[in-house]
């Protein structure tokens, strides 16, 4: 896990230079095709995890559990860590936004020019972000290779990236407790249509309920745009120290 953060932060690093210097939408498709290409060259080149026939049987730290403790136990263990791991994720990212590299991070997505003119520098701050995202994204890779304990390409498609858009979108960008809110909901109602799935095989196939999902999933994000652009939990003002000190003394 440690070396997957590691081989992430650099891929970050590297993935940040083709696109350090275009803008939001721009952005966003230059480093989607850069994942689809990497995609489709590990599947056509056997030597990076197996290509097309992947890598089955691949161990987890806690498979020592099942034998010893009963299936039950290994995965409590397993979502426990998940768990633990994504709170100190959202404990450090939320103290970054509420500090004064929090404030650069947003000074520049607001308005670059701005945050150029007050001497802040753009290019290094957009390379750190991707480090950092790309590092903590890849530890959040190895647990869902541990939990299936397969690398499979047809896991990585491109749709993906699109469902962590809507999780975003619909709990609220820039705000951690929508993220994990708009995460929760999308995970509901993905597990709450697979138990609906098997009653519907008698009338369509399955492959149009997974259809039926992606164009589902492509209207709502249209829909959010649309009419709740700040999502569920809007983008709350930055809290930093001084600004709780300043309340305090205004309540006093």
């Amino acid at each position: 896990m440690l070396l997957s953060i590691a081989i992430g932060g650099i891929a970050g690093m590297v993935a940040s230079y083709p696109s350090i210097r275009l803008y939001e939408d721009y952005l966003g498709i230059t480093l989607l095709a850069i994942a689809e290409v990497i995609r489709l060259i590990q599947n056509n080149f056997t030597a990076i995890a197996g290509g097309t026939y992947g890598l089955p049987y691949v161990p987890g730290p806690l498979d020592w559990m099942r034998g010893t403790y009963g299936t039950t136990a290994y995965y409590a263990a397993f979502m426990s860590l998940v768990i633990i791991l994504a709170f100190l994720c959202f404990l450090y990212y939320n103290k970054l936004l509420n500090s004064p590299y929090g404030r650069v991070l947003r000074a520049i997505r607001d308005n670059e020019v701005v945050a150029k003119s007050l001497g802040k520098d753009i290019s290094r701050t957009k390379i750190q972000v991707m480090v950092v995202g790309s590092a903590l994204t890849s530890m959040a890779g190895a647990l869902y290779v541990y939990f299936v304990q397969s690398v499979s390409n047809d896991n990585y498609l491109p749709a993906i990236t699109f469902v962590m858009f809507l999780m975003v979108l619909l709990g609220g960008a820039g705000n951690f407790k929508g993220a994990v809110v708009g995460a929760a909901i999308y995970e509901i109602l993905d597990v709450g249509t697979s138990f609906i799935s098997p009653a519907l095989y008698q009338y369509v196939s399955g492959s149009m309920i997974a259809h039926t999902k992606f164009l589902v999933t492509g209207a709502l994000i249209l829909l959010i745009l649309l009419y709740r652009p700040r999502g569920l939990l809007p983008e709350q003002r930055i809290k930093t120290g001084g600004w709780e000190i300043l309340g305090k003394q205004r309540r006093s």
